[in-house]
């Protein structure tokens, strides 16, 4: 059966049966590396940026998998040492939809009153005369109203701190930043103009890179559609300038529609999608979340090709 990833960060991950994690260095150091559990009676691989090594763990819970294996579902709350926890989920990819919505022909009627209600004029004659839509010209839409398919990711949601007047504009398809400069504001407004939190992201975000392109065995083998990554800080040790305090992380997260690639496929996880390659932008949304906190940092507002 297919491995799934789970979170990326320096503690105990997310994993849920036959997952994976990769896991980013925290404030205090450490390396990168990335724990494969396939089931409680077995060892777990553990790679790292610099060597693979074999080694046992005490995943905890235990449940009972679909083939029936025992496998170790273990849980970890990212924020549990913060005073103030800032948290932003950001959907990774240059899509979201997956080989077999390719294949759904169902017409719903529910989906064409959700793109309706996003855009009254989105939907054609034909489509109002049926009154219905498939999944995947939903998903398709909606990617339009986002930065999915240009940038390699969105905001999905954000949440920074507890100051109400931070939080008057919870981000939606409705809501939700739709050009680059606007993406540049939100990811300023999420970091609080702190720009070495910006750079400590970016930084993460460097260390997840490399730590994926140094992987041969899951990374290049596995698409990731419809996975996110959630970043998040500790507001108050910030506004004194403790950015080491501030506990910045960021964790690879939602890999429910993930999916092994067919034998001997390899995925570069950059290359435009085509229909059975499974292809998924993951590294585009990377590269380009990069940049974007490097701008951040440099207090930087417009993006390339952009007034």
């Amino acid at each position: 059966s297919a491995l799934y990833p789970a979170s990326v960060h320096a503690s105990p991950s997310v994993l849920r049966p036959g997952a994976s994690s990769v896991s980013s260095a925290d404030g205090g150091g450490g390396g990168l590396r990335a724990s494969l559990l396939r089931n409680a009676a077995s060892s777990v691989a553990s790679a790292s940026t610099s060597s693979m090594r074999d080694s046992t763990t005490d995943a905890g819970a235990e449940a009972a998998h679909s083939d029936g294996r025992d496998v170790c579902i273990v849980l970890d709350d990212v924020t549990v040492d913060m005073n103030e926890p800032c948290v932003m989920d950001i959907k990774m990819g240059t899509r979201t939809f997956t080989e077999s919505d390719l294949g759904d022909t169902t017409e719903r009627p529910d989906l064409l009153a959700k793109m309706l209600s996003l855009d009254k004029t989105a939907a054609t004659e034909a489509e109002m005369d049926k009154g219905a839509i498939t999944k995947l010209r939903y998903l398709k839409f909606r990617e339009e109203l986002t930065t999915t398919a240009h940038l390699g990711f969105r905001i999905d949601a954000m949440k920074i701190g507890d100051d109400p007047n931070l939080n008057d504009t919870p981000l939606n398809f409705r809501r939700g930043p739709r050009e680059p400069s606007a993406v540049l504001r939100e990811l300023t407004r999420f970091v609080c103009d702190a720009r070495p939190i910006a750079a400590a992201f970016a930084a993460r975000l460097r260390a997840l890179r490399n730590a994926l392109e140094a992987d041969l065995q899951f990374f290049p083998t596995h698409s990731l559609i419809r996975s996110s990554l959630l970043f998040t800080y500790d507001k108050s040790p910030t506004q004194d300038g403790d950015v080491a305090a501030a506990r910045v992380g960021v964790h690879m997260i939602d890999f429910s529609s993930s999916c092994r690639a067919p034998a001997g496929e390899r995925l570069t996880h950059r290359s435009a999608w085509e229909p059975g390659s499974l292809e998924d932008g993951y590294l585009v949304g990377v590269d380009n979340l990069i940049k974007m906190f490097d701008k951040v940092e440099r207090g930087e507002t417009v993006w390339e090709g952009e007034d």
